[in-house]
């Protein structure tokens, strides 16, 4: 009976101290995952990923995610950030191409570590963006490294509204008419854009002097 209840008891502190284990080396990947997806956004920021002729700009929308893994498939919360970040006429399209981007990656089964970058130049909401979306993922040789994990996924995504005082004037054509072969509906939009920036420089005007 002593030896039993020993032995119990033993079993219980053996899982804990998995469980424990388990839970600082998922810190540590987490730490390791987010500080890798920083350097690269800070890749991005510099002109050093992707397009480095147009760089500049603010930062409007922001995405960054770690998953700890036991599934090939595209995690839903991703699909749902790419909905997100795809919406509107404009950007719609392109939610197809990053959609095939994410699950390349996502579904490769081979052991070792893997990266994507893509990036897209866009006409949205009156406003030259760039979008771009980096993906990092580790897939273990074995489940030991994190308990019932195959590995983990690190997703980065940046969407900015570029300076187009510094972009070439015929990068802002291509843009607007990319999103629509409507030479009518091109047109309305370049309209409606003057007449929204003539709105906000007034509007800035006016608050500067109160």
């Amino acid at each position: 009976m002593g030896n039993a209840i020993g032995d119990a008891r033993k079993a219980v502190r053996a899982a804990q101290e998995g469980k424990e284990a388990s839970e600082e080396r998922l810190k540590l990947l987490e730490k390791m995952v987010t500080n890798h997806l920083t350097l690269q956004k800070q890749h991005i920021l510099n002109g050093e990923r992707n397009d480095q002729e147009i760089h500049e700009g603010t930062i409007v929308r922001e995405y960054q995610q770690m998953y700890v893994t036991d599934s090939r498939e595209l995690s839903n919360e991703i699909e749902k950030t790419v909905d997100s970040l795809f919406s509107g006429d404009f950007l719609g399209a392109l939610k197809n191409a990053a959609t095939v981007a994410l699950n390349e990656i996502c579904g490769n089964t081979s052991i070792g570590e893997y990266e994507q970058s893509k990036m897209f130049i866009v006409w949205q909401n009156h406003a030259l963006l760039r979008l771009d979306i980096y993906l990092y993922r580790w897939n273990f040789s074995s489940k030991g490294v994190i308990t019932e994990a195959e590995g983990v996924l690190g997703a980065l995504m940046v969407q900015r509204v570029m300076n187009i005082a510094k972009v070439d004037p015929q990068v802002i054509t291509w843009a607007i008419c990319s999103g629509s072969s409507d030479e009518v509906a091109v047109k309305k939009e370049i309209d409606v854009t003057k007449s929204v920036l003539n709105s906000v420089v007034d509007l800035t005007k006016k608050m500067l002097m109160s």
